[in-house]
């Protein structure tokens, strides 16, 4: 059955959550899953074998313990975004049916994803027995931790990086690492709002693509989109299903605790 969603916008310590959860209720009864609906996500763990966060390390799943049909299921609708840029793909593909395939499952799944949050409502309404754990950090906040993984991938911010690299004793004798630190700095980069899944949301409920990529684009598809979730979060707010939380800076070990206690007693809010 599907459990526990855990699905919020991008920077709202979802992932912070997610792992709390799994030190705190995973068993053999339990499936972890992350971020089936994020494109990035499902790459990496197919082809490199695992997911590192920028801020939580190593991502512990439950990915492969899924029957291989569903794997095939979720690797396949994660090719929804090289769609839905041209119009041929609905944003995040068809969720609808992964979801309904983990509520089919004996095991209790316990979901985070950070697209999802568009179809908030319908879910919520969809999947009544669901426990929905929604995340609403203070805006500033928000946008202060975007903006330091913004600068952290411009130029300057890589050449910082890979100086770092380099001081931290690698020997000038492995050529290979300094040749990949040297394409990773030069490299074009993917425009900065494609991360998180930002543009796709945006063009979900804009139904169009900015051109530029600069800060001041990169901010207002930000901005926006975080306006059409403060709206979403409201809407749900008086659904009984729905743990809704609210932050600024940091999200408090206590608020999560309150809500698990929640959710493990049965639970109304």
């Amino acid at each position: 059955m599907l459990y526990i969603a855990i699905i919020s916008f991008p920077r709202c310590a979802t992932t912070y959550v997610y792992n709390y959860l799994y030190k705190r209720l995973r068993n053999s009864n339990t499936l972890f899953i992350f971020e089936p609906f994020y494109p990035n996500t499902i790459y990496d763990i197919v082809h490199k074998g695992r997911v590192i966060h920028d801020e939580e390390g190593t991502i512990r799943h439950d990915f492969y313990r899924l029957p291989p049909r569903l794997r095939r299921l979720i690797y396949e609708n994660a090719k929804w975004s090289e769609l839905f840029l041209k119009d041929k793909q609905k944003y995040c593909g068809n969720y609808l049916a992964i979801l309904n395939e983990f509520d089919k499952l004996p095991q209790k799944v316990i979901m985070k994803d950070i697209c999802l949050w568009a179809y908030l409502t319908e879910l919520a309404r969809c999947f009544g027995n669901t426990h929905f754990i929604v995340l609403k950090r203070e805006f500033e906040y928000l946008k202060q931790a975007f903006l330091k993984w913004y600068n952290s991938c411009t130029f300057k911010g890589r050449l910082k990086r890979s100086i770092e690299k380099i001081r931290k004793g690698v020997p000038l004798s492995r050529i290979t690492h300094i040749r990949n630190v040297i394409r990773y700095l030069f490299a074009t980069p993917e425009p900065l709002q494609y991360h998180f899944g930002l543009l796709y949301v945006y063009k979900h409920f804009k139904n169009e693509v900015p051109q530029s990529s600069n800060r001041k684009t990169f901010l207002k598809v930000l901005k926006e989109a975080y306006d059409a979730y403060a709206n979403i979060v409201d809407a749900v707010g008086e659904f009984d299903n729905c743990h809704v939380v609210e932050f600024g800076k940091r999200l408090s070990d206590g608020k999560i605790e309150k809500v698990v206690k929640e959710i493990v007693a049965g639970g109304v809010k």
